[in-house]
């Protein structure tokens, strides 16, 4: 596969430019573990997706088309498991005591996803993860991953995944029995017996590439890493041809000819010498990002250190913390198993499900809210929502990702994109408030997929079922054993919050453990975040006092 390295912010692409690349990388790659791991986050998107479907009257068949559209674009676009999953605030919101209408929803949904967009065309995104220390994103996504799993199991013990409506029957097809058959089924067809002894520094990629060593940018002193600066070794060899040109010339019709494994570096044209096409908007670039951007950074790399972070230097190569989960030697498509069996199960204990299905797709009606509409959607669901998706559906989606696939980066601003334009499209036609998602990405990763061949499965899947059967799909999917989808659930959220193991220092550790205790505690992963935040900057600034004392030989401070 070519590799393209942009030297305008040391971002390193390894996907094809074209369409064309994206969906024949996709063909490639297709395999039972791909088919099984775009099925890994349905534990998530179903349940909420019916009950909106029931509850509010959401349209199913519109739901599912634009979503399946989602997947595609989005899989081909980062070539990894990019989930899309419904905005759960706003569901959650919407499925509570007052409820909210489909125009309150869409008005919600809009609202996120155009804040989402303009913080990502401005940058802005990358600046907040550059600024986020990567103890506070692992107890979010600690946070986030045991509330998930506790979600599912509620979906086995529960009935209706509710404790308000008692202990769910022991025997039945959403039974007790059935979701611990299948947490068990799970456990031994997913989770390799020779993971104990794995070690997850060292533990290669899925994609043939290794979880290369990380270096900062020698060129800027080791200090400004900001939005699209990968710090990723690339090793190269002997036969590899290596060419440059500027991002005026990308891609260059010389491109076509490459071989796989060569390398083209695209270099911005004032760093190659050329200064043509930069002008005024380079130099107030240049100028923000030395004397506003630099000092920024220069904090958060502090604020990392505190909590037990490799400091950042020139000569320091820095690996990544969590290696990406194995797959299965035997390849059992578990989730495509359940998914079968659920289906199967559904229609034997209640045939007539069958006579509610009809030929046809939904006819999608166009969504204009009211003044009084966008009002009361933007402040009861939009609001709440907004920072869950910066945190949850960018900063931790984009961390995790690169985490575990440093072959195929994703910039923060590329994810927010994507977030901001699929919603500001399908809203306007109906279709629910869809995100990307840490727990989707862990879930999809832990179930077998390891390319965007997932995404792109579950897309033509959901645009052929949209298009075959429409909202009337509704009443088969009521009736899957909501047990079999808990039992999904609570591995997506362990396989989330296990990135937690690659925390270093007891700092580090402390402040991770405390974010997602509070998120936990508070039912707001946000609040744990902001006091993440806080303690980790608070403890920076020590230190940095501390330091100061040090040199000044201040009594107190020294022996």
């Amino acid at each position: 596969m070519p590799q393209f390295i942009s030297n305008t912010q040391e971002y390193i692409y390894y996907r094809y430019i074209d369409t064309l690349g994206g969906l024949r990388r996709s063909v490639e790659h297709v395999s039972w573990a791909e088919l099984s791991g775009c099925l890994g986050d349905l534990g998530t998107f179903l349940p909420l997706v019916v009950a909106l479907t029931q509850e509010v009257g959401l349209d199913l068949g519109t739901t599912l088309l634009f979503t399946g559209v989602y997947n595609i674009v989005t899989g081909l676009m980062f070539d990894i498991p990019m989930p899309v999953q419904p905005m759960k605030t706003i569901a959650a919101v919407a499925l509570s005591g007052d409820g909210l209408t489909i125009p309150q929803i869409m008005a919600a949904g809009i609202f996120v996803s155009a804040c989402v967009l303009v913080l990502g065309a401005a940058g802005l995104m990358g600046i907040a993860t550059r600024l986020t220390p990567p103890p506070v994103i692992r107890g979010m996504q600690l946070g986030v991953g045991l509330a998930l799993s506790q979600k599912g199991f509620k979906y086995v013990w529960y009935r209706d995944g509710a404790s308000s409506e008692g202990m769910n029957s022991v025997w039945g097809l959403s039974g007790i029995f059935v979701g611990m058959f299948f947490i068990v089924f799970i456990l031994i067809s997913v989770y390799n017996a020779s993971d104990a002894n794995s070690d997850d520094v060292s533990r290669p990629t899925e994609g043939g590439a290794s979880q290369q060593q990380r270096v900062v940018d020698q060129e800027n002193g080791g200090e400004e890493r900001g939005e699209g600066s990968v710090p990723v070794s690339v090793t190269v060899k002997e036969d590899t041809k290596v060419s440059v040109v500027t991002e005026t010339d990308f891609p260059s019709s010389s491109m076509a000819s490459q071989s796989p494994g060569d390398i083209t570096l695209v270099s911005s044209s004032n760093r190659l010498g050329n200064g043509t096409g930069y002008g005024a908007l380079s130099k107030i670039r240049e100028l923000s990002e030395k004397y506003l951007l630099h000092p920024l950074y220069i904090c958060g790399d502090k604020a990392g250190q505190a909590c037990g972070e490799a400091k950042y230097d020139v000569q320091l190569q820095k690996t990544c913390c969590c290696g990406i989960p194995p797959s299965s030697g035997r390849h059992i498509p578990a989730a495509l198993i359940i998914l079968v069996v659920g289906i199967i199960l559904s229609i034997c204990f209640n045939p007539s499900i069958v006579n509610g299905l009809s030929m046809g797709p939904s006819k999608p009606d166009v969504i204009v809210p009211n003044g009084e509409e966008w009002k009361s959607g933007i402040l009861r669901a939009g609001l709440p929502q907004l920072p869950l998706t910066t945190l949850n559906s960018v900063i931790s989606v984009t961390q995790l990702a690169n985490e575990w696939f440093p072959d195929r980066y994703s910039k923060p601003g590329s994810v927010a994109t994507s977030v901001g334009l699929m919603n500001l499209v399908g809203c306007w036609f109906g279709a629910m408030p869809s995100c990307h998602g840490a727990g989707g990405l862990a879930a999809q990763v832990r179930f077998g997929a390891r390319w965007g061949t997932a995404p792109v499965i579950l897309g033509v899947i959901k645009i052929f079922l949209g298009l075959l059967f429409g909202s009337s799909l509704l009443s088969l999917l009521q009736e899957f054993p909501l047990s079999m989808l808990g039992a999904m659930l609570v591995f997506s959220g362990i396989e989330l919050a296990s990135v937690a193991k690659g925390q270093k220092g007891e700092r580090g550790m402390a402040i991770m453990l405390l974010t997602a205790a509070i998120g936990l505690a508070t039912g707001n992963i946000s609040i744990g975040v902001a006091v993440g935040l806080a303690c980790a900057y608070i403890v920076a600034l020590w230190d940095h006092l501390l330091m100061l004392a040090s040199a000044q030989r201040w009594p107190i401070f020294t022996r």
